[in-house]
């Protein structure tokens, strides 16, 4: 495996913090690859089908949802049927220089950092979904309307979609983290339906296997066999709701071996069959 970059820079030339791309389309392939930046970003489907990785959670959109995608967060989109229609809105919360209270100074260095979050998916939040249509509405040059749609929807989200914190939870850099894990990341977003030594990813990552180790947890908050666990599982889960292939198949293709350990793995889990959960849902 050879390291591969796939952090998207952020545009340094646009000194505006929000950035639209109105009715986005995205192929069948194209954003398969994982990718991370310091960016806060939020799509707005108007056609579902989409199939989102974001962590190591897998989605498909419905007509309505907004997605949040938090700084530093692996992702990819991928639309399998061709007809993905979504606004996109890239919050460089770096730029937003206007005088703050120190409280929201404080709050904004902890979502550039990773430490504070949003809800990934959101539904039923009229209020976001009105802000998001007028700022895809702006027009380009309009600064002053930029600036101030973006404290809008940033408000909005810090009012009504914070997740909520972990005790005690790390003051730590996601920055910092994700660009050291970036080739180790890659390599289980792209292989996790197959086996990966935690040797070779440290070895990408240029670090020896304590140390690797030690920085995944600390980003994560779980090993990578269970990270790959996670992202094994998220992908049964679609294919349980979205498909009629059988249990045996989706193990297969998920990457487990063995059917009766992936039933067993899932009900351990998630607390139920993967076979109720199919009927459930």
């Amino acid at each position: 495996m050879s390291k591969i970059s796939h952090y998207q820079k952020l545009d340094t030339d646009n000194l505006l913090p929000l950035s639209v791309t109105p009715h986005k389309k995205v192929g069948s392939t194209a954003g398969k690859t994982a990718l991370w930046h310091e960016a806060l970003e939020i799509k707005l489907f108007y056609v579902g089908g989409t199939e989102l990785v974001i962590g190591a959670e897998n989605y498909v959109s419905e007509p309505g949802d907004i997605f949040v995608i938090n700084t530093c967060r692996l992702h990819s989109t991928v639309d399998k049927a061709n007809n993905s229609d979504y606004h996109l809105f890239m919050l460089d919360l770096a730029k937003l220089t206007q005088p703050l209270h120190e409280t929201d100074t404080a709050r904004l260095r902890r979502i550039i950092d990773g430490t504070l979050t949003f809800h990934t998916r959101i539904r039923g939040n009229e209020r976001l979904t009105a802000l998001l249509e007028q700022a895809a509405a702006l027009v380009p040059d309009d600064g002053i309307g930029n600036i101030g749609m973006a404290y809008a929807i940033l408000a909005e989200l810090l009012q009504h979609e914070t997740e909520e914190q972990a005790e005690g939870a790390p003051d730590v850099s996601f920055v910092k983290y994700t660009r050291a894990l970036e080739p180790a990341f890659a390599a289980m977003h792209e292989g996790f339906t197959k086996s990966i030594n935690v040797g070779t990813l440290a070895s990408l990552c240029g670090f020896s296997e304590k140390y690797f180790c030690t920085l995944f947890k600390r980003r994560t908050g779980m090993n990578t066999t269970d990270y790959v666990t996670e992202l094994r599982l998220s992908k049964a889960k679609r294919l349980l709701t979205d498909t009629n292939l059988s249990i045996a198949e989706i193990a297969e293709q998920c990457g487990f071996a063995d059917s009766g350990y992936f039933t067993r793995l899932f009900v351990k889990k998630n607390g139920t069959t993967p076979s109720a959960y199919r009927k459930r849902g």
